[in-house]
């Protein structure tokens, strides 16, 4: 099937097999709402922490999920199989036992399967012509690096924080999603989400799902999604035959949920769930991006020189009699290695400071996002505010030049629920009521990035 046969196969699965409800709305991880769980309100990308995770009840397997998520999850499918006991609803079907199969993915897991895959790469780059006659050192080695950043970028990510915005990380490693079925499913397997569809349980499980705090997955009818901003209650009236017991009012979405974690919506994309992929200020930014940059480019540069310590140069030396060519044996400089604690060796950390590292992660993240100007200024800029208040400020300054996620390339247009600066939204209200249309900015489509490797992308592929 070509490529324009499955995009108009998707469109009119879009538009005409999801059932729609304004009752019961479903989530587009496709079209719209590509981003959910993936940036906070400042719209940073953002990583689940996974001391938040709890087991959900599975007897398939080890699942997890975010620790409110997995008990609204718990009750839910309490919920369906009374139903099913006394039944109102078929105990059989796509919907029959509700087995929870596929939770949390790991995105340090997946992005660590990327850059194995962008080394790959990198080293058969590195091979071709006289570039490995350029690098005799750690210096060298980076430029060379990003060099090839260019080739890649914008179409495939290199740090984390692009990793984490791009379709090579999929919406499972928000710790919000719970899948019923995630076996032999393809995006383009039209068939198979029409079963669930079309499943005499489909109407009873998204209307109940719904009042447990869950979206239902447009274009993955078996995937649960959280709602982090769903609440309400009811009242169920008592028995008839049990007068005696007064009205009881029922709580309804994810935020009863939240309650029991001391949390409110607004608070679940902050500091307490998630940390950004540039780094936490309580923590000198461990496990950022730029630290994270710094233990791959040295495991990088340490694998090539393993393998290739010496390079190899001719040179013309010219006698009293004649001219002849030498071959020339140099040393590639050596940093040390990585310890087994994770520590960077001490000459590297030396050698290699702030300075450096802010110049080439804004090097690199101005190539992801498309941007060809400004890298002097926004540099400056940074190394002023590393001056002044420290190198967590100079990343911020770096995030937030560079943060435009709307300019970025890797992934399908969409509106991005989260995503829109609260200038965006207020224009959008104000001229949605002066009958006006607003078009907020959407991404470009991006080319498909094909490798020969293992893929990364991780979860189901529903998506």
């Amino acid at each position: 099937m070509s490529t324009i046969e499955k995009y108009e196969k998707g469109k009119f699965y879009k538009n005409l097999y999801y059932p729609s409800s304004n009752a019961t709305p479903s989530l587009d991880f496709w079209y719209e709402n590509i981003f959910y769980g993936r940036i906070d309100r400042e719209a940073n990308a953002i990583c689940f922490k996974d001391s938040q995770l709890k087991q959900v009840p599975s007897e398939i397997g080890t699942v997890f999920a975010a620790n409110f998520v997995v008990d609204a999850f718990k009750d839910f499918r309490r919920y369906c199989r009374k139903a099913a006991a006394h039944g109102k609803i078929q105990s059989s079907g796509m919907y029959g036992t509700l087995h929870a199969v596929s939770g949390w993915t790991s995105p340090a897991s997946l992005y660590h399967s990327h850059m194995e895959t962008l080394f790959q790469g990198f080293a058969s780059y590195f091979a071709l012509g006289s570039r490995s006659e350029q690098i005799l050192s750690f210096k060298d080695f980076v430029k060379q690096f990003i060099d090839y950043a260019k080739v890649l970028t914008p179409s495939v990510p290199v740090t984390k924080t692009a990793f984490l915005l791009s379709r090579y990380c999929p919406p499972s490693t928000s710790g919000l999603i719970i899948e019923l079925d995630n076996k032999s499913i393809e995006k383009g397997d039209m068939d198979k989400k029409k079963k669930f569809i079309q499943d005499p349980n489909f109407y009873f499980f998204r209307n109940t799902a719904k009042k447990f705090g869950f979206y239902i997955d447009k274009n993955a009818p078996w995937t649960l999604v959280a709602n982090i901003f769903s609440s309400g209650q009811f009242e169920a009236p008592p028995f008839q035959s049990q007068p005696q017991f007064e009205t009881l009012t029922v709580k309804t979405g994810m935020a009863s949920y939240l309650e029991e974690y001391s949390l409110t919506p607004g608070e679940v994309f902050d500091n307490l769930y998630y940390r950004t992929a540039t780094g936490d200020p309580w923590r000198n930014g461990a496990g950022s991006d730029i630290e994270v940059l710094k233990y791959y480019l040295l495991q990088f540069y340490n694998t090539l020189l393993a393998a290739e310590p010496y390079v190899h140069k001719s040179s013309v030396c010219v006698g009293t009699t004649q001219v002849k060519t030498v071959m020339k044996k140099i040393k590639r400089q050596s940093l040390g290695q990585i310890k087994q604690n994770g520590d960077l060796p001490f000459l590297y950390k030396k050698k290699f400071g702030d300075l450096f590292w802010l110049r080439t992660f804004l090097n690199i993240r101005m190539l992801e996002q498309g941007l060809t100007h400004g890298l002097n200024d926004i540099f400056l800029e940074s190394k002023y505010a590393l001056e002044k208040d420290g190198f967590h400020a100079a990343v911020s300054i770096v995030n937030e030049k560079t943060n435009g996620f709307r300019r970025t390339i890797f992934n399908r247009k969409g509106k991005f629920w989260q995503g829109y600066s609260p200038e965006e939204k207020n224009l959008a209200f104000l001229n949605e009521n002066q009958g006006t249309t607003v078009t907020l900015p959407v991404l470009p489509s991006a080319e498909i990035f094909t490798s020969t490797s293992t893929t990364t992308s991780g979860g189901s592929s529903g998506y």
